[in-house]
């Protein structure tokens, strides 16, 4: 799995901001399940905060211009 910055996040569509979003959820969960060092975990939570915002704008944006 490779890390975006936020400006590639934005420029993804929808779809494949929430396809990273499972991802990384995915990769958070299975860390957790066995353990592994905190350190690594806590970089995949602070970019799934990232990815989470980047996909709420996008869908916000999105429902405020088809209105």
């Amino acid at each position: 799995m490779r890390i975006l910055t936020r400006d590639q996040l934005r420029n993804l569509h929808v779809s494949e901001i929430k396809s990273i979003f499972l991802e990384v959820r995915s990769k958070i969960n299975k860390a957790r399940r066995k353990n592994l060092v905190a350190e690594s975990l806590i970089e995949l939570e602070i970019y799934y905060c990232y990815v989470f915002r980047e996909l709420e704008n996008k869908q916000w944006y999105e429902s405020k211009r088809a209105s």
